[in-house]
């Protein structure tokens, strides 16, 4: 088997929630808006958690009947990872990928009005030319935009058409959704930017008690309430 296409069970990261004892290997994703720890191949989440498919040829058989994010993919590999939505609509049902306390990745069954909604955050601006301003993405999306408008942490809410629907930006009593760390899946209201030496975090009150999380793993999803569902 090709190394490029796969990976032992046992090396998988320990995000992916599959059965380790099982067949020798798994199929890797391809580069992509995530990583090989926050996100994993489509087939895979087909075959290992949907079960609507039992193997990669079966799964490119449906392959045209799924939505990643309110479209389809021709790569079965494609990584899907956080706050990225599964649709099936042929059987009526829609998921999106969020986090469980241990940090494995899961799906949470949505609506079918949310099954377009695309959460983003912003993790690089980049100046260009004629004073422009590149703002990129961390599914990988980006777009030319005010210089000002728009700050690394900031969040973005796109439809189904990836119109921007709302800016959700990383201030205090912003919503936050903790994604990596020993209080992963958490959901808090930023209370206080704090630095430590070169380090900075953040002091989130998570229904009255105060955590402190790495700045860099937050993600802001919402102002009085989450915008898309996370539970």
């Amino acid at each position: 088997m090709s190394k490029q296409k796969h990976l032992s069970r046992l090396a998988a990261p320990k995000s992916w929630p599959i059965v380790r004892k099982s067949t020798k290997w798994i199929a890797k994703s391809v580069p992509g808006p995530h990583s090989l720890q926050n996100g994993m191949p489509l087939v895979v989440w087909l075959c290992e958690v949907l079960k609507v498919a039992r193997n990669k040829s079966e799964a490119k058989k449906i392959l045209n009947q799924v939505l990643i994010n309110g479209s389809q993919r021709k790569e079965i590999r494609f990584p899907v990872g956080l706050f990225d939505t599964i649709g099936i609509p042929k059987i009526d049902k829609y998921y999106r990928v969020v986090l469980d306390e241990n940090g494995k990745l899961k799906l949470i069954e949505i609506s079918s009005s949310e099954n377009g909604l695309v959460l983003t955050k912003v993790i690089k601006k980049t100046t260009l030319a004629k004073g422009k301003t590149q703002v990129t993405l961390s599914n990988g999306w980006n777009f030319l935009a005010d210089p000002k408008e728009y700050s690394v942490g900031d969040s973005v809410l796109f439809n189904v058409s990836k119109k921007s629907v709302e800016k959700l930006p990383f201030v205090e009593n912003s919503l936050c959704y903790v994604y990596r760390g020993k209080h992963v899946s958490s959901i808090g209201r930023v209370k206080e930017f704090v630095r430590e030496g070169f380090k900075k975090y953040v002091l989130l009150d998570c229904e009255g008690e105060t955590i402190k999380v790495p700045k860099d793993a937050c993600f802001v999803v919402g102002k009085e309430k989450p915008v898309i569902k996370l539970k």
